[in-house]
């Protein structure tokens, strides 16, 4: 692993984002001290790094921060011709069962079944279903967009997932934004709290009421996967997605000074009713719960788990 300091001494105007920031310091819940962490107006405020994928944490000014900020948005636009993608990972990219024991056979039949792999104590098995063509979903959206992924779920339940699929974090992701500790009360997501730029964010997630108000024009809903072998959603939401990247470009130069606003794209865009539902939930849980309903695969009775 990199050390934190050498990796933010090696920044430079071509290549400078600290990628996944996470503001602990010294406020509840990793809240920061205005809504607007960009124009908060502390101008040397330390703020820890909480983490990005392969680099030790470590902590630098405010004011610094918000320069990195600036010079990335202009290369990440100008140099690469990438949005930001901020993607939810349960029921959104996979769904995981909770268990106390290893997988059936029933569960191991399933299409969808990926792998198995337990966290404790007290030891918890998570059976992962794979949304179909997540791997030519990511591959793809790679052309596009810089991504995050953002789950209220633990640290080594989101890492397992992610580098069984895809390998190395840090080789397809950007950042990977967690639940901060299990004391937590304030589980609200906010783009804010990675310092990502609302003008080039897009956030696909199954849920809209986790998300604070002022990140709600930056969502595209889609339906919560729950083991459906003949989910298509994935393909419907590249195509949307492509549309979105295709629209911004088609406006922005960099010759001018005019900033393009991805959120006035998308809301400009006619809604899918295949692609968005209603919300399943009225409230965010804690990290990893059991829905009050059960999934029968084959002649099993498995709960759901439900990590936002």
């Amino acid at each position: 692993m990199t050390n934190g300091q050498d990796y933010l001494d090696s920044y430079s105007s071509n290549d400078v984002y600290g990628k996944n920031v996470m503001v602990r310091e010294s406020y509840d819940c990793d809240e920061l001290p205005c809504d607007d962490a960009i124009s908060c107006g502390i101008p040397e405020q330390q703020v820890h790094i909480d983490y990005i994928p392969g680099i030790s944490p470590f902590s630098c000014s405010l004011s610094f921060i918000r320069n990195l900020m600036e010079a990335d948005r202009k290369t990440l636009l100008s140099s690469k011709r990438k949005l930001r993608m901020i993607l939810d990972l349960d029921e959104t990219l996979v769904h995981s069962i909770i268990s106390d024991q290893p997988p059936s056979l029933d569960v191991q039949n399933h299409p969808c079944f990926k792998f198995s792999f337990h966290l404790g104590p007290p030891i918890k098995y998570y059976h992962v279903l794979a949304r179909p063509g997540l791997k030519e979903f990511i591959e793809e959206a790679q052309k596009y967009f810089d991504l995050f992924v953002y789950t209220n779920g633990t640290r080594p339940y989101a890492e397992k997932i992610l580098e069984t699929f895809f390998g190395p974090i840090n080789a397809t992701f950007s950042g990977l934004f967690v639940r901060p500790d299990d004391t937590c009360r304030d589980l609200t997501k906010k783009l804010d709290r990675g310092f990502l730029n609302k003008q080039t964010a897009i956030i696909v997630d199954d849920r809209t009421d986790v998300w604070c108000a002022e990140d709600q024009p930056n969502i595209v809903k889609v339906e919560a996967f729950r083991g459906d072998v003949n989910d298509t959603h994935l393909g419907m939401l590249m195509d949307k997605l492509a549309d979105i990247h295709s629209a911004y470009f088609g406006r922005y130069s960099p010759c001018s000074d005019a900033e393009v606003d991805v959120r006035r794209i998308m809301s400009g865009m006619p809604e899918d009713d295949d692609l968005l539902v209603d919300d399943m939930m009225d409230s965010e849980g804690s990290g990893i719960s059991n829905f009050d309903m059960i999934c029968a695969i084959g002649n099993s009775s498995l709960s759901i788990a439900e990590v936002c």
